[in-house]
């Protein structure tokens, strides 16, 4: 729509502009004056064509008879013939000059008229470009603001009250340092009753970059904490904060799936290889299981069954610790109702870093194919570990039983 009134009025400025120098043109030159002076003869040579015969003083009609029709005189040197055919140069002049200047006024206002019109798409042209230049600039350096990310208070409410916790972290707190971009993480503080974890990010890559990572584990218990995605712009040096919903100290964090890529996604940097950062206390934050029926267990990963919950009777809970020094990653997709197969839900991907409990771990059917089954029916599920760092360590469980 706004090409087509472009268009529109692009055209009708150029017709402005030729009509407005045609009229100017004429103000400069002599046509004007000539035809004003040809017109005049024109008009005074006919308003009267009947003389009087300087001979007999009979009447001559001029427009018909080209000798007297009475005594055959020649009339072409008769004094009132020639007066009125051979004007006086000087009276034509006059006459012409009056016409002339009547057509120059005329010339004027056709100039002033379309050069009004000029002024006027000019000033609509003009206050367009602004607009399209304000929204550009606001594009560019208002708008895309709100997709960076900003520098945050650690208090950033009137009912927070964050401090410092009384312990550190250790000096190894860099999450990733490449090319430029640097992310590590600060400081804990606490307000009693959750800790808010805060992160220093600095971006002297010279581009803007979006980073993505997640926080995949605290003391020990694998479940995510966080998961950052942010763009962050070039030069930006910042705070930006995220709680994790306990009161416990914290002796250990896990982070992962750390991913930069360029701000138009291509990849940058990416690391499979989980990153722990631990703190100064001294206690012992080992993960435990809950009591339950191991499911299955080798050297890498111990599977217990915690049973099919009392009010969701198709959701089987259960715990895996990762007793090896790799991260794994599983999915449990598939389940089977004596020997009938059945999909599964609930975990997808998920990931357990080395040492790491999964706590509340649980598997579903979506259709509850589970919900009126019998206390001799068989329920079996495969559970599928992936090891990205060492993959010929990855493996699955085949068929296993959820002992209830």
């Amino acid at each position: 729509m706004f090409s087509i009134i472009f268009l529109l009025s692009f055209i009708v400025l150029l017709f402005s502009i030729v009509q407005y120098f045609q009229s100017y043109a004429k103000l400069r030159s002599h046509i004007s004056y000539d035809n004003a002076a040809n017109r005049e003869m024109k008009r005074q040579a006919y308003q009267d064509p009947k003389i009087s015969c300087d001979y007999c003083g009979a009447t001559i009609d001029t427009s018909v008879h080209k000798v007297c029709p009475q005594c055959g005189a020649d009339y072409s040197h008769d004094k009132e013939w020639l007066d009125r055919h051979h004007i006086n140069q000087k009276w034509v002049d006059e006459r012409a000059e009056k016409e002339a200047q009547v057509e120059i006024e005329k010339a004027k206002k056709e100039a002033k008229k379309y050069a009004r019109r000029i002024k006027w798409i000019l000033l609509v042209y003009g206050i367009f470009i602004l607009f399209v230049l304000l929204v550009y600039f606001y594009e560019l350096h208002v708008s895309n603001e709100g997709k960076y990310v900003k520098n945050e208070e650690l208090n950033s409410h009137s009912y927070d009250k964050y401090e410092a916790v009384d312990y550190d972290l250790e000096e190894d707190r860099v999450l990733v340092d490449h090319s430029g971009l640097k992310i590590e993480v600060e400081g804990i503080y606490t307000d009693g009753y959750q800790t808010r974890i805060g992160y220093h990010l600095g971006n002297s890559s010279g581009q803007d970059v979006r980073l993505s990572f997640s926080g995949l584990a605290f003391n020990g218990y694998a479940q995510r904490f966080w998961f950052c995605y942010d763009l962050i712009k070039k030069g930006s040096d910042l705070m930006i904060y995220d709680n994790i919903y306990t009161s416990d100290q914290i002796e250990s964090l896990v982070y992962g799936d750390i991913v930069i890529r360029d701000e138009n996604y291509n990849d940058l940097y990416q690391s499979s290889t989980c990153k722990k950062i631990v703190t100064t206390i001294n206690q012992d934050t080992s993960p435990s299981f809950s009591e339950g029926k191991i499911l299955f267990e080798n050297d890498y990963i111990t599977i217990m069954g915690l049973g099919f919950e009392e009010d969701r009777l198709s959701h089987y809970q259960f715990q895996i610790l990762n007793k090896s020094e790799q991260t794994y990653s599983f999915v449990c997709n598939e389940a089977t109702l004596n020997g009938t197969s059945f999909d599964m839900s609930g975990v997808y991907n998920d990931i357990i870093p080395a040492g790491c409990l999964f706590y509340n771990g649980e598997v579903y059917n979506r259709e509850d194919a589970f919900v009126n089954r019998a206390a001799s029916d068989l329920v079996k599920a495969n559970f599928i570990f992936t090891n990205e760092e060492v993959p010929e360590l990855s493996f699955n469980t085949g068929f296993i039983e959820l002992k209830n």
